[in-house]
């Protein structure tokens, strides 16, 4: 990988390209032009800051090696995500746990605070952080999905094409050459 000091295997790099071509046509709902012109959603603005934010720590990571437990790591992740959040509940305030809001607050709670990671940090670990950056390649890709199963979004051609790419592109890039 470029300016990392490790060698990329042979067309990785040109599978990644495959991959990423893939998120900017789905998140261009069909047009690679219509991201590179700024024509997107915020939040998929965000999403494409996400990928290369990850893909980045993760490279670094190699730089970094920080002598603290994954337990540790979590933990101390999960602390300033709590504190950077105090501010704005300050702000807006805190609603009362009901029946009606428990769910969601348990789900943000355990799987995108904790779980997920917790996965990404033992991916890090087993994979390395070259290998496991491309996953996050996939990330606007489960979100198309579960936008199409419980938002009742509708599937269209680019969003099948844009994900082939995504996934075809992270499998040839794992692969061993």
């Amino acid at each position: 990988m470029a300016g990392t000091g490790r060698e990329t295997k042979p067309l990785c790099s040109d599978w990644s390209l495959i991959s990423i071509s893939g998120l900017f046509y789905l998140i261009g709902q069909g047009s690679l032009l219509t991201v590179l012109h700024g024509g997107f959603h915020f939040g998929d603005g965000l999403m494409i800051f996400a990928v290369i934010a990850y893909a980045l720590y993760g490279v670094l990571l190699r730089y970094w090696k920080l002598p603290i437990t994954l337990a540790a790591s979590l933990f101390m992740q999960t602390l300033l995500a709590l504190l950077m959040h105090i501010p704005l509940l300050m702000y807006f305030g805190l609603e009362i746990l009901n029946g009606q809001n428990y769910q969601p607050v348990l789900y943000a709670a355990l799987l995108p605070s904790i779980v997920a990671p917790f996965m990404w940090m033992k991916a890090m670990q087993t994979l390395g952080p070259n290998r496991s950056s491309m996953f996050t390649n996939l990330a606007p890709v489960l979100t198309a999905i579960v936008a199409y199963f419980y938002l009742g979004e509708q599937w269209m051609p680019y969003h099948t094409i844009g994900t082939l790419m995504a996934i075809f592109g992270v499998i040839l890039a794992q692969r061993k050459v």
